[in-house]
Order: structure tokens, then sequence, then C-alpha cells
């Protein structure tokens, strides 16, 4: 499962997925014109440097937060309040359905 998934209700994890989307192929062309402006006036080694800094204060946070015991936790809370184990990626035990496959009626 991605962060995405445990951490999104399955009734938003459609409009999630297409936010980020949105902000990522919105922003890639701003970034690039921002970028290549600023090569333009210094030389690149110094823009590399320059956007070194501010990365790594955005993902060190980010990936303390999102740690793998920090996950782990979140997975056992889930299987906890659901009662029902989290799939280790292990596949169907023989029998047993998968309610992601199954057809459902699109409502009008």
């Amino acid at each position: 499962m991605t962060i995405r998934q445990l951490t999104v209700s399955r009734g938003d994890l459609g409009r999630a997925s297409g936010a980020s989307r949105m902000l990522t192929y919105g922003t890639t062309p701003v970034g690039a014109a921002l970028g290549g402006t600023v090569a333009l006036a210094v030389d690149a080694w110094v823009l590399f440097a320059a956007s070194t800094v501010p990365t790594l204060l955005i993902i060190v946070p980010i990936r303390r937060y999102l740690s793998n015991r920090a996950i782990d936790e979140v997975t056992r809370q889930e299987s906890a309040a659901t009662d029902t184990p989290v799939s280790t990626g292990g596949g169907e035990t023989p029998g047993e359905r998968c309610p992601a496959r199954e057809r459902r009626p699109i409502d009008p």
C-alpha cells in the first residue's frame, strides 16, 4: 500500500490523486521557467547548489514523519480499527474474494 492509500479515505482517494497530479503537472512549467531564467543569470552549478538546500529542508522532515515505523504504526491502527488483517502483498488465499475486483453498479 502507498502512503496515500494509508492516509486518505477510500472515497477521497481519486480526488487526492487528481489534485496531486494537477499540482505536479501544473507547476512543472513554472519551475522550468524559473530554473531557465536563473540559469541565464548564474552558472548551472550555482543553480543546483542553491536548489539543494530547500530540497533537503523539505525532504528530511517529511522522511522523518513518514518513517517506516510511523507507516507500520498507521497500518496497525487501520488493522485494529477494522478488525481485519492488512494485506502483506502475499495475494489472496484460495476461496477468498477480493472486494476491489467485484463488479459494482455505477450510481447515476
